[in-house]
């Protein structure tokens, strides 16, 4: 069920002084300081990470507060060209040595890019948010530890999810009642949709993301698991079954969400909004 408790995600209630953060470590001179470091709840909970892998069996993660250090990869403009900047962050944030950020399940990585976002800019978020009923796109403040809400992946309704064997789902599509077999993507999987949309539209073809995604994650369909007849099933999957998926794969994955009530300025309109983490989300304009 989704908890919103910010006690268990990791995140601080008060941002500890920046000049004297607690936890640190002054020396005789009073400049030099060990940086402080936080745990952060993990939405997976560690249950889908392979026996030997440093996160297995884990529910919390150790991460550094984001320093200066932190801010140069931020900005460096050759990280930014290649878009790793982010990454390269969040691995120096990393206090376990072994751990690669791309091993990190997408859903584990967002709460630790919050928990990061939050430590070194505090908790104050500006985003454009448009409103459901009239269209309207204002900005609106939001407090993102008020708004954090971690999912665990377990609370799926009425759709038609099971767990499959090997930390895999199996979901059982409406109107083709193909089982679908799925395992949670990771880092390296985010990479590579997001190299080879570069290279569709560096082509000029249609960017498939979704698509892609879904061809990634699939491990079988029908207990069939040949690469080339599961990309053709996905390739000529009827719409209803790839809104099905996306719906059900989205239940399944423990990840956090940032919600919002919004009550819109144009036309006095409430209503609950997911949060997007936009460029500014690492990049405040003050």
């Amino acid at each position: 069920m989704p908890r919103n408790n910010r006690s268990r995600t990791g995140l601080p209630d008060e941002m500890p002084d920046r000049k004297q953060p607690e936890g640190s470590a002054p020396t005789a001179s009073g400049l030099d300081f060990v940086a402080p470091t936080e745990f952060v709840e993990l939405p997976s909970g560690g249950r889908f990470y392979g026996e030997g892998h440093p996160l297995h069996g884990q529910d919390t993660i150790e991460i550094k507060y984001m320093t200066t250090k932190q801010e140069d990869i931020l900005t460096s403009q050759t990280l930014l060209k290649k878009g790793v900047a982010i990454n390269r962050m969040l691995q120096s944030l990393l206090v376990t040595p072994e751990l690669d950020v791309k091993d990190l399940l997408i859903g584990d990585k967002n709460a630790l890019t919050v928990a990061a976002r939050i430590s070194g800019y505090g908790p104050d978020y500006k985003v454009q948010l448009t409103c459901p009923s009239c269209n309207h796109v204002g900005e609106a403040a939001v407090d993102l530890q008020q708004s954090i809400t971690v999912v665990d992946g377990t609370d799926w309704g009425e759709l038609a999810i099971e767990n499959g064997e090997n930390n895999t789902f199996i979901i059982t599509l409406p109107k083709t009642g193909v089982r679908q077999q799925v395992r949670l993507m990771n880092g390296h999987d985010e990479a590579r949709i997001v190299e080879e949309a570069k290279k569709q539209k560096k082509h000029k073809l249609a960017v498939s993301t979704l698509s892609d995604q879904m061809k990634r994650v699939t491990v079988s369909v029908n207990d069939i698991t040949d690469r080339a007849r599961i990309s053709d099933f996905i390739s000529k999957m009827p719409a209803l079954d790839a809104r099905y998926f996306r719906k059900a794969y989205q239940k399944a994955t423990p990840s956090v969400r940032l919600m919002h009530d919004h009550v819109c300025p144009q036309c006095d309109y409430e209503s609950d909004l997911e949060v997007p983490l936009q460029a500014e989300f690492f990049w405040p304009q003050s």
